[in-house]
């Protein structure tokens, strides 16, 4: 799932927030119409939902991330 990155202050309260949850370590980082989105990868579906119902967001398809050099893109529909 992903989270626009422009709010900041929601990323540090998110990090606290899945202490509990099965939140990946590993990250990344997408770019869709002009902005950047931090995609969380959590191990478990109702944690990710958990997340979602907190913070927004939007499932995120890694079918849809860019290859090579475009890799940081976000090819959504």
């Amino acid at each position: 799932m992903r989270l626009r990155a422009d709010r900041g202050g929601e990323r540090r309260c998110a990090a606290e927030f899945c202490k509990d949850l099965t939140l990946c370590p590993r990250g990344h980082s997408v770019v869709h119409g002009g902005h950047l989105h931090n995609v969380y990868r959590f191990a478990e579906d109702g944690d990710a939902d958990t997340f979602m119902r907190r913070f927004g967001g939007e499932r995120f398809d890694p079918k849809q991330r860019g290859k090579g050099r475009s890799r940081a893109k976000w090819n959504k529909p």
